[in-house]
């Protein structure tokens, strides 16, 4: 396949994307993990827990527009979120595909009932975390490799 260098405007959509939203949600959660947050969960009021929920929810919703944008970046279009996170995996942009499809099904769910709250917030942890740490790993590296 040959490989050709795309536009400028493809490439700085992704990179926007990364710098304007993701890494917002992804430093808060990173910060709320070096903080011991997530073992503390139990402990905060309803109110933020469904803010949490929420904030949960917004980074998983750029983390895959993210993924969508680098995928076109890289000559890959995914017209859903289901087929680009397969792509991302299938690529190995992403390393646990079976975790992200269990979000994607989880937040389709999602209705902000106090069952579906509580569900959601066991899959707010160190474990499931991991994988946006992993996406933003890969997407420092293919910044890094752009900007060269």
């Amino acid at each position: 396949m040959e490989s050709k260098k795309p536009d400028t405007a493809v490439l700085k959509d992704w990179i926007e994307v990364y710098e304007n939203d993701f890494s917002k949600y992804f430093d808060l959660f990173q910060n709320w993990e070096e903080k011991g947050y997530f073992e503390k969960l139990d402990k905060l009021t309803e109110e933020k827990k469904k803010q949490l929920c929420v904030k949960y929810k917004k980074l998983f919703t750029i983390s895959c527009k993210l993924l969508q944008k680098y995928l076109i970046y890289s000559g890959i279009y995914q017209t859903t979120v289901i087929m680009a996170l397969k792509q991302a995996y299938y690529s190995e942009i992403v390393t646990d595909g079976q975790k992200w499809i269990n979000l994607l099904f989880l937040f389709k769910s999602y209705d902000g009932s106090e069952k579906k709250m509580k569900f959601l917030l066991k899959h707010i942890n160190k474990d499931y975390f991991k994988i946006f740490k992993n996406l933003n790993e890969y997407i420092q590296a293919e910044i890094k490799e752009a900007n060269e």
